[in-house]
């Protein structure tokens, strides 16, 4: 085969090749752009349930202190949580031992 008889078929690959990687490429930057939407409106959601989990936190972790020192209510609701598969552990203590 003469070269010049090449020619034609080696630029039509080379054009289908590049309209692939052209296409894709635009396909990948608007998943980018969609999935970037996505998780700046989860963002809200995940602020609020941090507050919420570290407002429960700070009840329950005051609730296990009343339960500690013979609160009934507190005992009972520490009872419940237990039941319920939540676990709630006190913080170090604060004070220093001589």
């Amino acid at each position: 085969m003469k070269p010049e008889t090449l020619i034609l078929p080696l630029i039509l690959l080379a054009a289908a090749i590049f309209l692939e990687v052209v296409t894709r490429t635009v396909a990948l930057a608007d998943n980018y752009r969609e999935l970037a939407a996505f998780y700046d409106s989860q963002q809200a959601q995940y602020k609020i349930a941090v507050d919420l989990r570290n407002q429960f936190q700070g009840i329950a972790t005051e609730t296990a202190k009343l339960a500690e020192v013979g609160n009934q209510n507190a005992i009972t609701v520490m009872e419940r949580l237990k039941a319920a598969g939540i676990s709630v552990q006190l913080p170090a203590s604060d004070e220093k031992t001589p």
